[in-house]
């Protein structure tokens, strides 16, 4: 919330980055780094990638050895299929454990970086609702109808990070 007014997007260089594991900061593996990712997103930031992976930091455009940029592109077609722009964080709206990005009444996306559950209360009683499921790691997507009520429990389909994109109907 205190960094609201900051223009998007804001850049969270050093965070870390994928690779050796006998590197201090940079033994990050995939699963780190996506959940960074998706975290910073979330907030409303950008994140930048690095591979640590042979001993030399790419991140200046070149592709390491690492399994996050692959896994990095469904973040980017996940935003690029909401209106980011308009949404705003919404952590309040969800449970430990979860982010939440709402333009509220029309869309939510919900992360769900360790949590496995949330509510969302969001305000749509009565209204149906389309929830779309989003894996990180494969980009897949699955969607179901729901007729919500003042809270929407989102149980992700399995275990690990998932993301949701709430459409109310």
């Amino acid at each position: 919330m205190k960094y609201r007014e900051i223009p998007k997007p804001y850049v969270n260089e050093e965070y870390g980055y994928e690779g050796a594991l006998d590197k201090p900061s940079h033994g990050q593996n995939a699963d780190w780094v996506r959940k960074c990712h998706w975290s910073i997103a979330m907030a409303g930031g950008y994140a930048t990638y690095g591979d640590w992976s042979p001993g030399t930091a790419f991140y200046t455009g070149h592709i390491g050895q690492g399994k996050a940029p692959a896994q990095l592109h469904h973040l980017r077609e996940t935003f690029e299929s909401i209106p980011y722009p308009l949404m705003v964080p919404h952590n309040e709206l969800v449970g430990t454990g979860a982010f939440c990005l709402a333009a509220e009444g029309d869309i939510y996306l919900v992360y769900l970086a360790d949590a496995g559950e949330t509510v969302l209360n969001a305000k749509l009683a009565g209204q149906s609702c389309t929830v779309t499921w989003i894996d990180p790691r494969t980009g897949k997507r699955t969607s179901s109808v729901d007729t919500a009520k003042d809270k929407i429990t989102l149980r992700a389909p399995s275990s690990g990070d998932w993301a949701a994109i709430i459409n109310p109907n």
